[in-house]
């Protein structure tokens, strides 16, 4: 047989400036705005480039960034305002600020005439030193996703002007004489809006049942809702073909005396205060809950700060865990030993299907030895977690200043009993991965959470370290991957779309 003769091929350098003005921008879009601005630093040709995508998302806090930023519109001779797509404005309350701000923010709306994300906080206030802020407002006519802060009577009228017809709302009001009735009627001509976030701060005593919705909203797939008057039936009458639902902070809704068993057939997600699970009995399947209060919190901890103990939390947990039988669990336990033969092997029991595992481990001791006491306490949960036919991922959060955080007096530095540590995060994915045969995916994090009012909404912060579970002949082993690839990894396999059998696993 002939030798091929070889071929002769001559190599061809591309440099940046090689690039089209389309493969540039995609580029440069994964920059962050400061990163832009310094690029477009570097050469003329990119100047334009970089800045249209610095001056797509702008974020501006305080007075003083205003103007400045008004200034720098101001100063170029292009049409700088034409590139903006998204804006949050947030501004200070105090008197010799709020006027010139208005002033500023009522100019920048005028010209921004391209936005589709807009967030402004307070509206109410800024409508009162300067009206043009909600004319300006009112004529944006390509609004997609829209943040209202602090809404009051002018804010109310501003609306019934709006040309734009967004798909996301979030309306927000600091006022207690602001109810969610209040707000829900404003919103009879978004009939389009397919995400809506309502936050108030009322309180009154009154309930809005289901026979005085005032409208349906058969768009709305997403709904956010803070403490108010609302019950649960009227959400399900007025929203009913709701998809994701977050019932924020204590969402009790005065049903102390009785128990509601509406609710949504066809819901994906929910999060929820485990204290509402007493007043509100779930029967109906959901993918994914997600329980944002610690269960189990000690009595002596709800006595010095925010929280409570309650044996019934658990017990109501493992009821909704029965009834709504969901794939992927996300909730806060205290890191106690005694759990596992008392919740956790009945929380498996309960949900045989779960896929997903994600949980935050709190220690509230602050002990020498809690890195040992971690490693028993995953050592006793893995053989419990392997019974589960179809668990393919599992995150731990670790947060060992608990305790610090519950205490009150005033901020001071957390004292971790455990610091963040790759060398035992890979030990504890290590345990778990050897002995749950069907896990694919492990992430293991050490943080704490801010201190804030709704301390139990926000979610946990710290540094985490991923690991894909891959095979090597007839061993397992862990890869570890970055945070992006490890966080695709965790949207495929928590999706309602996932589906276990493509990838070999059994099916519950």
């Amino acid at each position: 047989m002939a030798k091929a003769k070889p071929s002769h091929s001559s190599s061809v350098s591309m440099g940046l400036f090689d690039l089209n003005q389309d493969v540039l921008f995609d580029i440069i879009s994964h920059l962050p705005t400061r990163d832009a601005l310094a690029f477009s630093l570097t050469a003329r040709r990119l100047c334009d480039i970089s800045r249209q995508h610095a001056l797509s998302d702008v974020s501006i806090r305080g007075s003083q960034r205003l103007a400045k930023f008004r200034a720098f519109i101001l100063a170029g001779h292009d049409a700088r305002l034409q590139w903006l797509r998204k804006l949050s404005v947030s501004c200070s309350y105090a008197t010799d600020d709020i006027h010139q701000s208005a002033q500023n923010i009522a100019f920048i709306l005028a010209q921004a005439t391209s936005l589709v994300d807009l967030s402004v906080d307070p509206l109410e206030l800024l409508l009162q030193y300067e009206f043009r802020v909600g004319t300006a407002l009112a004529a944006l006519s390509g609004l997609r996703r829209l943040q209202l802060f602090s809404l009051g009577d002018m804010s109310f009228q501003m609306l019934q002007k709006l040309q734009s017809d967004p798909i996301s709302l979030s309306f927000s009001t600091r006022s207690t004489m602001v109810t969610c009735a209040d707000l829900l009627s404003q919103l009879k001509a978004f009939q389009r809006v397919e995400c809506l976030e309502l936050e108030l701060l009322s309180r009154v005593p009154s309930r809005l049942h289901a026979h005085n919705a005032p409208l349906e909203w058969p768009s709305v797939r997403q709904l956010f809702v803070s403490p108010c008057e609302a019950s649960i039936e009227f959400l399900a009458a007025a929203f009913p073909n709701v998809r994701a639902l977050h019932l924020r902070d204590l969402f009790i809704q005065n049903i102390k005396n009785n128990q509601s068993t509406a609710g949504w057939q066809n819901l994906d997600y929910l999060e929820v205060h485990a204290l509402l699970f007493q007043h509100w009995r779930i029967s109906f399947p959901i993918h994914y809950v997600s329980i944002h209060s610690v269960l189990a919190i000690p009595l002596e901890l709800s006595l010095a700060g925010p929280g409570r103990y309650s044996d019934a939390d658990l017990a109501n947990t493992l009821d909704v865990a029965h009834n709504a039988s969901p794939r992927v669990i996300a909730l806060s336990i205290m890191a106690y030993q005694k759990l596992v033969n008392t919740f956790w092997t009945s929380l498996v029991k309960s949900a045989p299907r779960l896929r997903c595992i994600e949980v935050e481990l709190c220690e509230c001791h602050a002990k020498k030895d809690f890195g040992s006491q971690l490693r028993t306490l995953i050592e006793t949960l893995a053989p419990v977690f392997a019974s589960l036919r179809n668990l393919t991922h599992i995150q731990i959060c670790v947060n060992s200043g608990f305790q610090e955080f519950m205490s009150i007096g005033g901020a001071r530095e957390l004292r971790l009993a455990l610091a963040p540590s790759p060398g035992i995060a890979r030990d504890l994915a290590n345990i778990l991965i050897a002995q749950i045969p069907t896990l694919r995916l492990v992430s293991v994090g050490f943080g704490v959470r801010e201190r804030r009012q709704n301390w139990d909404a926000l979610p946990f912060d710290g540094d985490f370290w991923w690991w894909k579970v891959v095979s090597e002949g007839d061993q397992r082993a862990a890869q570890e991957v970055d945070t992006s690839l490890g966080e695709l990894f965790r949207a495929q396999y928590c999706s309602t779309q996932y589906d276990p059998t493509s990838e070999g696993e059994s099916v519950g």
